[in-house]
């Protein structure tokens, strides 16, 4: 969220972008394939051991846990879980800091909650002291499942570079509309004056202009 991405994308083809284009493509699909190849394997093997949440955010959720545990919670209404959180400051010189907790719109002063779209050390803090479960406040795309489905998609095999010279335009599959069946029956139109049933290079019209504009005095000289 924080890097160029021209930078993230240069430190993906690293070792890669002095070779020809055609090399290039194929390693930039290569390892895409590698890495869809793992997640998928990763999301499966932890759906199979029960798990809901992959690890990297099992131990976000372990971490704003602990930080919550010292947070001083002033609760101002249980339905709609809005509550001040009081977080004490390491240095004694400065005063602690009150952030604005409202659950039911998955909201916080901090700005985690709401971007990140799971409960930070303030909301769970929250949670507790109101007795609710702060996993209802994780938003579904973390789950597992929802992962997986990111990552279910085979790449294709390329195959050898000869069977990608085709010769002939392939046949279209789309699906043909009401916009297809008007273009079809559509007259043609002579491009001179503008009649139907013949063209500009045999239009009447024309020829009769051209053969008037040739008898025209001085022309015969």
């Amino acid at each position: 969220m924080t890097t160029n991405l021209a930078e993230c994308i240069n430190g993906v083809l690293k070792g890669s972008r002095a070779l020809p284009i055609t090399a290039i493509v194929r390693t930039t699909y290569y390892r895409l394939n590698s890495w869809f190849v793992d997640h998928r394997d990763e999301a499966i093997n932890m759906i199979k051991a029960g798990h809901t949440y992959c690890e990297e955010l099992t131990n976000v959720i372990k971490e704003n846990q602990r930080q919550s545990t010292c947070q001083l919670v002033r609760s101002f209404s249980r339905e709609t879980g809005v509550a001040e959180v009081e977080v004490a400051s390491r240095s004694a010189a400065r005063h602690s800091r009150v952030y604005t907790v409202k659950l039911a719109e998955n909201w916080c002063d901090c700005g985690e909650f709401q971007s990140l779209r799971l409960p930070c050390s303030h909301a769970i803090a929250t949670c507790s002291t109101l007795n609710l479960d702060c996993g209802q406040f994780i938003s579904p795309i973390y789950r597992l499942g929802n992962i997986l489905k990111v990552y279910e998609i085979y790449f294709q095999s390329i195959g050898n570079e000869e069977y990608w010279k085709r010769t002939g335009r392939p046949k279209t599959k789309r699906i043909h509309n009401e916009m297809d069946e008007v273009q079809s029956q559509r007259i043609k139109k002579c491009g001179w004056c503008r009649t139907e049933g013949h063209n500009k290079k045999n239009c009447p019209f024309r020829m009769r202009e051209v053969g008037e504009s040739s008898r025209q005095p001085g022309n015969n000289e």
